[in-house]
């Protein structure tokens, strides 16, 4: 099993470049090797000895998982988009903050990071829609629109005008539909979560549609990164279009 603790390669001298390139490549194969998202990204942790926090949210099963120091720490029901699949879904509000125009209502998979806001934000970031509930956003390739419009990916608790209805479903086992695609928490495990990350955590989002996998690649950046591969080539060109657009916004 490869080991390497650093994975930043812009700043390398040439003469080392071409064998952290190789050690690249190596856990590229070894990580795709795998055959399920979800082991895929636990293998990426363990080979580079990375024992900061991350989460796990796995969509079919409506958890997020905490792992920190190598170890899983904490598992809470979470509600997802209402409807099924990966795509790249992006829903806009109008001043008032009503929504008025959608495409999906899907949770996107792939990676993310807690998106800080001000000097702290983690766990007091106030969410988009409502100045009433606590959120965080999340940082990655969304849809392409979502660079120019009024549009977020975020981890919040349940809203407070809808906190009764969705309650109720989270009696049920599986999938749990309910948002527009943002990730859902009752009020006290998004507190409790919150408590075990900092800003940047990393979010992988597994994929629930059949044929879709995270996969790690080289991003434009030159950072060791997972993406969705998806098994429809429509939705992949939409996605290399939205990844170009995030990756040259930053």
């Amino acid at each position: 099993m490869v080991k390497v603790l650093a994975l930043n390669f812009k700043n390398l001298p040439v003469r080392r470049l071409g064998l952290f390139q190789s050690t690249r490549n190596e856990i590229v194969r070894e990580v795709n090797g795998l055959h399920s998202s979800k082991d895929r990204v636990l293998k990426f942790h363990q080979i580079t000895q990375n024992n900061k926090p991350f989460i796990i949210v796995d969509k079919a099963q409506s958890v997020a998982i905490l792992y920190s120091q190598g170890q899983l720490q904490k598992t809470v029901p979470v509600g997802v988009g209402r409807t099924g699949g990966d795509s790249l879904n992006t829903v806009t509000y109008d001043f008032k903050n009503n929504i008025f125009g959608t495409t999906g209502l899907t949770t996107p998979s792939g990676q993310f990071s807690l998106k800080p806001v001000g000097n702290n934000c983690v766990n007091r970031s106030s969410y988009q829609r409502s100045n009433r509930i606590n959120a965080v956003l999340l940082d990655g390739v969304q849809h392409p629109a979502d660079y120019a419009i009024n549009s977020s990916l975020a981890l919040h608790q349940i809203p407070n005008e809808e906190m009764a209805s969705r309650l109720s479903l989270f009696s049920v086992s599986g999938r749990r539909g309910m948002s527009t695609g943002c990730i859902n928490f009752k009020p006290k495990d998004y507190e409790e979560l919150m408590k075990g990350v900092d800003a940047k955590t990393p979010v992988y989002i597994l994929p629930e549609e059949c044929g879709n996998t995270l996969e790690i690649v080289t991003a434009p950046n030159s950072r060791l990164w997972f993406r969705t591969n998806y098994a429809n080539p429509e939705q992949n060109n939409i996605f290399e279009l939205a990844m170009n657009k995030y990756f040259k916004k930053g």
